[in-house]
């Protein structure tokens, strides 16, 4: 649900298709690609969250990346399959929420791109790899046109609960992205 803030909000979804129309974009040029590495169905969550309401809202093309083909992609001994939808635009956007966690840090950004991995092939490296050295790598081999918007209107804390603090940042780097929020966040003093 939105309000947890566990996934894009529909507000910022419908700024940027609002956006991206205004611009030029024809919505059918627009998709929207997401899949699901829990035993809960993408179409279930799009629709929990509101998401979908809003591709149809704007005849947007919501994707299953899952459903898509991947190509495999390799550097520095990792093997990342990767949508193969992400290497045919000529632009792309992650559109993450970020998050507080004082354990593992802000890495709202930087974990949202895998999911554009393929979910055993994600699975396969965190069996071998560390989290962190999958997401230190994984941005190095994606498109540099992948722009990152990351929503951070309402953060889900630590405990849950979620915080508003009405804040939206970009960068084409989405490991600068979010240690830029952990210091605009104070994660350190929190």
């Amino acid at each position: 649900h939105p309000h947890f803030a566990e996934n894009t909000s529909p507000e910022v979804l419908e700024a940027l298709i609002k956006f991206l129309i205004q611009k030029g974009a024809k919505p059918e040029n627009i998709k929207i690609g997401a899949q699901s590495f829990t035993e809960i169905p993408i179409e279930a969550s799009a629709q929990k969250s509101g998401l979908l309401e809003i591709c149809l809202k704007y005849k947007v093309v919501p994707l299953d990346l899952s459903k898509t083909k991947f190509i495999l992609k390799k550097l520095n001994g990792f093997g990342f399959e990767i949508s193969e939808e992400v290497f045919d635009h000529d632009f792309v956007i992650n559109l993450p929420t970020l998050n507080l966690d004082l354990k593992l840090g802000v890495r709202g950004a930087t974990e949202n791109l895998t999911r554009l991995l393929k979910k055993e092939s994600y699975f396969s490296l965190k069996y071998l790899y560390s989290e962190e050295k999958i997401l230190e790598n994984i941005s190095s081999i994606l498109p540099k046109s992948l722009l990152n918007i990351a929503d951070g209107i309402s953060v889900q804390k630590t405990n849950k609960i979620a915080a508003f603090l009405g804040l939206v940042f970009g960068s084409f780097d989405p490991l600068n992205l979010d240690r830029v929020f952990a210091e605009v966040c104070m994660r350190q003093q929190l």
